[in-house]
């Protein structure tokens, strides 16, 4: 396997992702409905924005999942580790890493993983997953709400 090859499609993956997240979700609530004011919106309008704007952080969620798997992949191409499975120390089938080339897995552990998906690798062991998330955002205009220059 070429992986210098490998290594030129993972950058240009990641290229692709950085620039789409860049450029698609840096919109913020007012913008993404396109009027000033959502308070004369029927229920059902409100409803379907609202669905869009969830559906659009779900794909974010994605992009960042596959920028992390991507650079996980450049780092074991450095390392020499690139063709070894993570989970059982196998090497990974060429066809395999030519599909998918972040992948970390071998085609076994992959659907072991898949069979007994157990607890998402997504989530962080311990605390809380989605809180931090969205009060970056902040949750009011009041001083009590804004975030202390600790967490900025």
């Amino acid at each position: 396997m070429d992986l210098q090859q490998q290594r030129r499609r993972l950058t240009e993956m990641q290229g692709q992702l950085e620039k789409r997240s860049n450029e698609e979700y840096r919109e913020n609530l007012r913008d993404y409905h396109h009027e000033l004011s959502v308070t004369d919106n029927h229920p059902a309008d409100v409803a379907s924005e609202d669905y869009l704007r969830n559906l659009d952080a779900s794909f974010q969620e994605n992009d960042q999942l596959l920028l992390e798997k991507i650079q996980k992949a450049l780092v074991r191409i450095d390392h020499g580790e690139y063709e070894d499975c993570t989970e059982c120390g196998a090497k990974i089938d060429p066809k395999r890493l030519e599909a998918l080339p972040y992948a970390a897995t071998c085609a076994e552990c992959a659907n072991r993983e898949a069979a007994d998906p157990g607890k998402s690798r997504s989530y962080p062991d311990e605390g809380d997953f989605t809180w931090p998330k969205f009060n970056q955002y902040g949750t009011a205009s009041g001083a009590g709400e804004q975030p202390r220059p600790d967490q900025r």
